[in-house]
């Protein structure tokens, strides 16, 4: 991200240019534009003030403006006139892309699947590298794909290229190899079902209610209290974000970016925090979306203050 962050600042004085050629090939070979959602968005007041990423490529036939196609939504039993079906200030199309996104890259590569009916993803690198034609982001070529071998389901794309769209919040992408265009989209309905992703999504239905708390933000009072929050203010911040969703949001990307150590690998132990994981037979299953899960974790440990903590994958 960091690397994508630089490559957006150097290409900031080209991409208007960028995005005028672009949208002029887009239109003459009948794809979709490279525009904003100002248009589509303003049709609905929730979206209204909403300030979409350059990437968000709209498609055809999409009456909502959400970045779903008609059709898809059908498919997916999305309702193609609300642009925002859980009210969260995001378009429809932009965050399921982005769960996708997330879901694949959660996913074990083939060589790492432990049940022969779990999903994983595969990606097969060529020679060569596709420039984002909106940030200017040089992505390894090669195609990839996600398998749910329990459904029969498979579904290929662009692999690098189409995660650095979807985690953008576009299942359509466009680049450039040389100077041969690189356009298309993912099959929407496919990969939500090899992925078994339950919709419509809820972001909040994992935001699981605790005990002793009294300003209803997800942490207890003790818990406030020893991070030294305030129990009776449930968004110290004021970000619109409960401060217990902040704050686990917070603590799973801290983990995600420590590095990994393998305590078998004979590597000395890290000098600053890091976490290695445990695997083991048998998997559990979420009680609010059915996504299953190793029922080992990851390890977390900080050797200057010798804490260790203990996160299942759950």
């Amino acid at each position: 991200m960091k690397r994508l962050r630089r490559a957006h600042q150097r290409q900031l004085k080209k991409q208007a240019k960028r995005h005028k050629k672009l949208k002029q090939r887009a239109l003459a070979a009948g794809t979709a534009a490279i525009v904003t959602l100002g248009v589509a968005a303003a049709g609905n007041r929730a979206l209204a003030q909403y300030t979409p990423d350059p990437h968000e490529l709209p498609v055809s036939q999409d009456a909502d403006g959400d970045l779903l196609a008609d059709a898809e939504e059908t498919a997916i039993n999305y309702d193609v006139s609300d642009p925002d079906q859980n009210g969260n200030l995001i378009p429809d199309g932009v965050e399921l892309a982005k769960l996708c996104g997330t879901d694949i890259n959660d996913l074990p590569w083939e060589s790492e699947i432990t049940d022969p009916n779990q999903p994983y993803k595969w990606w097969t690198p060529q020679f060569g590298v596709e420039t984002c034609d909106i940030c200017g982001e040089s992505i390894v070529m090669g195609p990839g794909g996600v398998v749910n071998p329990r459904l029969g389901k498979s579904v290929q794309f662009p692999f690098l290229m189409t995660l650095h769209y979807m985690q953008h919040g576009s299942f359509s992408y466009a680049a450039h190899y040389g100077s041969s265009p690189v356009q298309g989209r993912v099959d929407v309905a496919g990969l939500v079902e090899a992925l078994e992703l339950p919709l419509p999504y809820d972001p909040t239905a994992h935001q699981l209610p605790v005990e002793d708390d009294t300003d209803g933000d997800l942490l207890a009072d003790s818990e406030e209290k020893a991070l030294s929050y305030l129990p009776f203010e449930p968004d110290q911040n004021r970000n619109g974000t409960s401060d217990g969703v902040e704050l686990a949001k917070l603590c799973e990307a801290d983990i995600n970016d420590l590095p990994t150590w393998d305590p078998q690998s004979g590597n000395p132990e890290p000098d600053e925090t890091y976490k290695f994981y445990v695997y083991t037979f048998g998997l559990e299953t979420c009680d609010i979306c059915g996504k299953q899960f190793n029922m080992g974790g990851v390890v977390v440990v900080n050797p200057n203050r010798s804490l260790t903590v203990n996160c299942p994958f759950i």
